[in-house]
């Protein structure tokens, strides 16, 4: 597991020529402008940079920025190593409703009173981050890490002003499902599929999944292949047919066909309206 803690702007600096274009990274971030303007374009959406958003960006997740001026705040980043305790219910929920939530905003809305108690752990990272030497450094740094997050948990707003993390099994079978998806969308695109797959019912199945996120098990299953798809069409130079396998589809007519009908564009005109 590595956990960096970076400065901004000084990293973005660093970084200008990459994160001025959109790419994608192979570790998760956190990303925090406590202070400037601009705008963060994220899986093709675009966001406005402000004080009281904290952007939550996914392995594999299509970024950029535009337009940055006077930023200054903190980005943490760390690897697959960081959930390396997956039996951890709070591992779980942070990798699979924090991160890769699709069907959310990649952001979390805070207060300034909790934008208070951030900076301060903030604070706390960075007079640590050069102690490499000190007694259990990579474990506190960790244990910084966990409040940074847990605090985002309890008090930040997803999505409707609400809070989208409670403490009840029913919230867990959702969080099972997310794992599953995650795992296995290139396999599995019906409701029946994984509701097998976790030994429910679709019923419940679809019930526990509408409760916490307002959406059915079928609209995010197709969700999740169409980012992975348009991230696909975006970044890597594949032919439709290679996309349409690569995600299951046995016919490349029928991904087509999908695609048009859960975006309104052909993959093809996708492509070059993206370029």
């Amino acid at each position: 597991m590595e956990i960096q803690i970076k400065n901004i702007p000084d990293c973005l600096v660093d970084m200008e020529a990459t994160e001025s274009r959109l790419h994608s990274h192979d570790f998760y971030q956190l990303m925090w402008f406590w202070h400037g303007t601009g705008s963060h374009q994220i899986d093709f959406n675009d966001e406005e940079v402000s004080p009281n958003k904290v952007f939550v960006i996914s392995s594999g997740q299509l970024h950029q920025f535009k337009d940055l001026e006077n930023p200054e705040g903190i980005i943490i980043q760390f690897d697959e190593g960081f959930f390396s305790e997956m039996d951890d219910n709070l591992d779980s929920i942070i990798k699979y409703s924090v991160f890769n939530a699709f069907h959310l905003p990649p952001y979390y809305i805070i207060d300034s009173e909790t934008g208070e108690r951030l900076k301060g752990i903030a604070a706390e990272m960075n007079r640590e981050k050069s102690d490499v030497e000190k007694f259990a450094h990579d474990n506190y740094i960790y244990s910084l890490v966990k409040m940074f997050l847990i605090i985002i948990i309890r008090e930040g707003l997803r999505t409707d002003n609400k809070h989208i993390y409670n403490n009840s099994a029913a919230y867990q079978y959702f969080i099972n499902f997310r794992k599953e998806l995650d795992h296995n969308y290139r396999r599995y695109h019906t409701v029946q599929q994984y509701a097998t797959a976790l030994r429910m019912s679709s019923k419940t199945l679809t019930q526990r999944v509408i409760q916490y996120s307002g959406q059915s098990p079928l609209q995010l299953i197709n969700n999740k292949l169409i980012v992975e798809a348009q991230r696909m069409l975006k970044s890597k130079p594949m032919l439709i047919k290679e996309i349409a396998y690569e995600l299951g589809f046995d016919d490349d007519s029928y991904f087509v066909k999908f695609f048009k009908r859960q975006t309104g564009l052909l993959p093809s005109e996708f492509k070059e309206k993206e370029q």
